[in-house]
């Protein structure tokens, strides 16, 4: 690996997570490490749409709570640590939605296992399961705390979508989502794979309504296009 490295002129990471991996497992040169994250375009996250309008669009309740989990049905995304999270709380203010698939021509096992402990606990009155679509500046307006519940994130797109809303975050305090969210200024961190600090975060964000040290729009400037766009530019005419 090292002798391949050496023919690459610049490693961009996302983040500095993921350049701290570089350097603990290959022998590339921290001088021809670049941090540029993926961008967004911000535009699109200007949608005029209310709360009751979008959640009427994805059939959710007008008045509750809502708790949001997006990505693929898996366990490493975590539904299962809000469902038991929901099921600690017992709280029938709180609703969730969960918007996803299975992994195309994988076992549904994990999503068969989920809808059992939906069945066990008697929250069908309590959760939704929509089909991943085209429908994510609704799924983000709807909803009122965005939850991010993966074991790990190298970088997770879904934590500075949610950022770009304005949707609030409980996320699980490990990899690239952490150093995102600027180590708890932009949103609540929770212990890894625990459902009980989930549930604790949950019932301290319902109460106390935190409020974030951070100014996030100013955070979510640096992933717009055009600026991520003019870093990749700067980074080609050095390395000519």
């Amino acid at each position: 690996h090292t002798a391949r490295f050496k023919k690459i002129d610049s490693w961009i990471c996302s983040t500095h997570f993921l350049k701290n991996q570089v350097l603990e497992n290959t022998n590339f040169p921290i001088s021809k490490i670049t941090i540029i994250p993926p961008s967004l375009d911000l535009s699109r996250f200007k949608k005029n749409i209310s709360k009751e309008e979008a959640r009427l669009s994805l059939n959710l309740p007008k008045s509750k709570t809502i708790l949001g989990l997006i990505g693929r049905i898996d366990p490493k995304k975590g539904q299962h640590l809000l469902l038991e999270a929901l099921s600690i709380l017992k709280n029938k203010e709180l609703f969730v939605c969960f918007i996803g698939s299975p992994t195309l021509n994988e076992t549904n096992s994990y999503f068969e296992e989920l809808k059992m402990f939906i069945s066990q606990n008697e929250l069908q009155n309590y959760t939704q399961f929509i089909p991943f679509q085209d429908v994510v500046a609704n799924f983000y307006k709807a909803i009122d705390i965005c939850i991010l519940a993966s074991d790990s994130e190298t970088f997770g797109m879904v934590t500075i979508e949610s950022l770009a809303f304005g949707t609030p975050i409980i996320a699980s305090n490990s990899g690239g989502t952490t150093e995102i969210l600027e180590y708890g200024n932009l949103g609540t961190l929770f212990v890894p794979r625990s459902a009980i600090d989930l549930a604790e975060k949950i019932k301290l964000h319902l109460k106390q309504d935190l409020t974030l040290q951070g100014d996030i729009q100013n955070s979510i400037q640096k992933y717009d296009s055009q600026s991520i766009l003019n870093q990749i530019i700067t980074l080609l005419k050095i390395k000519k």
